[in-house]
């Protein structure tokens, strides 16, 4: 997989982006996430590279290849008020 500069990054994803970069995989928060947040995330991250839960064959090529990105995007809808 290749290694794009934040700023490559920040260009596709925005300028209040946060990346996390977990061996091969490149994970994206787009929601404003908390330290604990992106935490629990990389945990998660990580025993799934370990042990793939789904029964998935382009999600299992693509680890195969070396790698795949992970975004979190949050409640994309407006707020109400």
């Amino acid at each position: 997989m290749e290694h794009h500069s934040d700023e490559v990054l920040r260009e596709e994803y925005g300028p209040d982006a946060i990346f996390t970069r977990v061996g091969d995989i490149l994970i994206v928060h787009l929601d404003k996430p908390t330290e604990s947040m992106i935490r629990q995330r990389i945990t998660e991250i990580q025993r799934e590279a370990r042990e793939p839960v789904d029964d998935c064959p382009l999600c299992e090529e693509t680890r195969l290849a070396g790698g795949y990105t992970v975004v979190y995007q949050g409640n994309l809808l407006p707020e109400e008020n």
